[in-house]
């Protein structure tokens, strides 16, 4: 007569159970056990990403990426979500003269017109010393007690961001004066530590300087390097003037050699004058210097072809409110948007609001 099944080959109702099926008891306290372990793991995991995060990334990303980062931390912190300045540029960039008087408002322009990014210039030597000044002006030096920093913590915390621009038409730039890297790499911290920069853009003119070129880029480097290990991120954006041809052979070499000093590149824009006068195909002319400084960017910096037009920002200057009309602005931003550019950011005379609406 067989041997009666031992007490554990049943469930619960007395059916024998298959080989190796565990009694319910079991599998349900292995099933408690399992989501404990789990929900312990997922609460040591790292947590979100900080905010400020690529600076190359669209403003598309930007909104729901604030949005998300509020609702995993709670409500009570979102003030903090708001205050944090933009990971990068919008593909729109308004050009600020901080040097004009009176002194501009950046949240009541960011209000008014809805731009969120702007770019102040610029900032160069101060007479005969490596002091960072707006326009080299001696009353405008550059750091905490600049009212411009209050401006700027106003626009972070209204939800906007800037792009402190160095060098340009005001002054001998600090690369060209301060006697060393180590003085010019204070001179840059400097400026970034009173901003809570992200981004820097250098702004060239004039005959090439080897000397001031690599002390550029040695102070350059070690800055990239200290604001990383500090876990922070610095962009870097190069602007030059450019023809309907592209760069010339001297603006290339400062390109050269920024590449050459292990300088990352993020952006290069091109500075193109727009006289309505000149032409009646506005567009077609900043299109055909984009494509051919693209082509230049491409070979300098070593990058594919499609990577180098994504670099570009594009820079009209207009000399007259005229010289961009509604119509050509849709064709400008539809080139733009089509071929991925970095941003569009007009200069010299201020777009009429319709065309800024266009454009942004």
């Amino acid at each position: 007569m067989p041997a009666a099944p031992h007490a554990t080959d049943s469930d619960e109702t007395g059916r024998r159970r298959p080989p190796g099926v565990l009694p319910r008891p079991v599998v349900a306290l292995a099933a408690v056990a399992l989501a404990g372990a789990t929900g312990v793991a997922m609460w040591l995991l790292p947590g979100p990403p900080a905010l400020g995060g690529d600076a190359a990334s669209g403003s598309a990303a930007d909104e729901p990426l604030l949005t998300s980062a509020a609702e995993r931390i709670g409500v009570a912190d979102r003030r903090l979500v708001a205050a944090a300045p933009l990971a990068g540029p919008d593909r729109f960039t308004a050009f600020v003269d901080a040097t004009a008087r009176p002194r501009f408002d950046l949240v009541a322009a960011h209000r008014r017109t809805g731009t969120r990014w702007f770019t102040l210039g610029h900032v160069t030597a101060g007479p005969g010393d490596c002091t960072p000044r707006w326009g080299g002006a001696a009353g405008r030096t550059v750091g905490r007690s600049d009212p411009m920093t209050r401006r700027v913590s106003a626009l972070h915390a209204a939800g906007g961001g800037v792009t402190v621009a160095f060098g340009g038409p005001a002054g001998p730039s600090l690369a060209a004066v301060c006697p060393d890297a180590r003085r010019l790499l204070a001179a840059y911290r400097h400026v970034v530590d009173a901003f809570g920069l992200s981004r820097l853009a250098f702004e060239f003119s004039g005959p090439l300087d080897p000397t001031a070129t690599a002390r550029h880029a040695k102070a350059l480097r070690v800055l990239i390097r200290k604001t990383e290990r500090r876990g922070g991120q610095l962009r870097i954006d190069y602007t030059f003037p450019a023809g309907y041809t592209g760069l010339s052979a001297e603006r290339l070499e400062q390109l050269r050699a920024a590449h050459r000093y292990g300088v990352p590149i993020d952006t290069v824009g091109l500075l193109v004058p727009l006289r309505r006068a000149a032409t009646s195909r506005p567009v077609h002319l900043l299109s055909q210097s984009a494509r051919a400084a693209r082509d230049q960017i491409a070979t300098v910096l070593d990058v594919p072809r499609k990577e180098a037009m994504r670099r570009i920002a594009l820079i009209p200057v207009l000399s007259s409110p005229a010289d961009l009309d509604t119509a050509e602005a849709r064709a400008l931003r539809s080139f733009a948007v089509r071929h991925h550019l970095a941003r569009l950011s007009p200069r010299g005379a201020q777009p009429r609001a319709s065309v800024r609406r266009v454009l942004s």
